[in-house]
């Protein structure tokens, strides 16, 4: 799947409650590998943005997957 098909994909965490969307994707320049992905979520006309490693993604589909993240 090429990255940026990845934009605006819901983000479902490992109990199947939706994050958010992607809004960005990081990239290492060296190697184009990406490193995380930027989930946005929004409520109303507030945005809230957080970046999960790329590591903690399980599946992606149509959606993404997260793995389960301990605190």
């Amino acid at each position: 799947m090429k990255a940026h098909k990845m934009l605006d994909m819901n983000i479902i965490d490992s109990n199947g409650n939706s994050v958010g969307k992607v809004g960005n994707i990081d990239i290492n320049k060296d190697n184009g590998s990406i490193t995380g992905i930027e989930v946005e979520e929004r409520k109303g006309i507030l945005s809230n943005q957080e970046i999960v490693s790329f590591n903690d993604v399980d599946s992606i589909s149509d959606k993404i997957m997260l793995k389960n993240m301990k605190d």
